[in-house]
């Protein structure tokens, strides 16, 4: 009953986040590869965003 109740708990939060993030709203202030803050909202840096994409796709 525990284990079914924090999965429970998990996946809410894990969709809470997905959703904030969605809207641009992220679950911390601290600096995020590829993102800056701007008037509290999470706004992509498109120089780092397009780096991160690069290295991602070459080691797959």
């Amino acid at each position: 009953m525990a284990q079914a109740e924090s999965e429970s708990i998990s996946e809410n939060v894990k969709w809470a986040i997905r959703k904030a993030f969605q809207k641009g709203i992220g679950n911390t202030k601290r600096r995020t590869f590829g993102y800056h803050w701007v008037e509290g909202t999470m706004t992509v840096i498109q120089k780092e965003s397009d780096e991160h994409g690069g290295s991602y796709h070459s080691t797959l």
